[in-house]
């Protein structure tokens, strides 16, 4: 699922660094426009089958 995500990201202009990564769980930190982070969001709760987002925390600086 990592490489699906990282490249969703990429198209979308987001910057991306994984804090951790498993067989069953992918956490990460993405910097980019709040448009484009919450498109990430959606893009990854319709995208492959078997992702799942339980957590998403948008905050602007």
């Amino acid at each position: 699922m990592l490489p699906w995500i990282e490249g969703h990201a990429a198209k979308l202009g987001i910057r991306m660094r994984v804090i951790s990564a498993s067989q069953t769980c992918i956490r990460f930190e993405a910097t980019g426009a709040e448009e484009m982070l919450q498109a990430l969001t959606l893009g990854c709760s319709l995208g492959p089958h078997g992702v799942w987002v339980e957590t998403a925390d948008l905050t602007t600086l």
